[in-house]
């Protein structure tokens, strides 16, 4: 399905969800009253988000990927996870189990399996190796958007990449628009303010999901929708029918508003 939703730059509509119902989530608004991007169901912003696969090493890869100039080549992600291991060898006194949250052993091979997700630690490593300024940016549901950069203790970087990060994942923010071919922006170009609207957006997007639910239902020839089958049951018996009810029924897939994102 598609809905309508307000384009966060320049507020005017454009459209969420399966492009196969454009027209219908923007019955009524003419072209030229929708956002300039609505074509493609993005903000007419110039970030936008490259999805990185979900494998355990989303933040190894959102930073090879943008590192690299939009490339991923083999063994990218096992290397940085290397990188960061060498790093934390070579400095025991800086990197202790304190700062770890475990034993150095036990961390060498957290750190190496390609199953394991990284963070904090080796974001501050991968910035400071790297020589690049690493703005990650929160879109964690029902939680405010805000943005955090680590940089290279000397503060001699002269780029910046910036990450999307919704709780769970990392992924890519690159810039040009549809076009998608700025990987890196100069220090200079400070672009968190943006990448914080297109935090906002996948925001909204994701609590708009997560406060409705898809329930199977069962509906009556007549109409009325009922909960299960014991329930159409107790409607056929309580519940008048015309002479030729022939006490058929469908399952169908209700959409339906929850009380919070926790409710089941």
């Amino acid at each position: 399905m598609c809905r309508k939703i307000d384009c966060v730059l320049c507020g005017k509509p454009t459209w969420k969800g399966c492009g196969q119902h454009i027209e219908s989530a923007l019955e009524g608004i003419g072209e030229e009253d929708r956002c300039s991007n609505w074509l493609f169901g993005e903000s007419c912003r110039s970030l936008t988000k490259q999805g990185i696969a979900p494998d355990g090493s989303c933040l190894f890869a959102s930073i090879g990927f943008l590192t690299t100039g939009g490339t991923l080549p083999d063994n990218s992600c096992h290397e940085l996870r290397e990188e960061c291991a060498g790093h934390i060898l070579a400095q025991p006194s800086v990197f202790t189990e304190l700062l770890l949250g475990k034993p150095l052993e036990d961390y060498l091979t957290f750190i190496r399996s390609p199953h394991e997700y990284g963070g904090e630690n080796e974001i501050r490593i991968l910035a400071e190796l790297r020589n690049v300024n690493i703005c990650v940016v929160s879109c964690v549901p029902f939680q405010p958007v805000y943005a955090l950069t680590y940089s290279p203790p000397a503060g001699t970087a002269e780029t910046s990449i910036y990450i999307l990060y919704n709780g769970q994942h990392y992924d890519a923010i690159v810039g040009g628009g549809l076009a998608r071919n700025i990987y890196a922006f100069a220090a200079a170009d400070v672009k968190e303010e943006e990448a914080k609207l297109l935090a906002l957006e996948f925001k909204t997007a994701r609590e708009a999901e997560l406060k409705t639910r898809i329930r199977k239902r069962i509906q009556c020839s007549c109409g009325t929708i009922v909960e299960n089958a014991a329930a159409f049951q107790v409607h056929c018996e309580t519940v008048e029918h015309d002479a030729d009810f022939a006490y058929d029924c469908l399952e169908i897939e209700v959409v339906e508003e929850v009380a919070s994102a926790s409710d089941d």
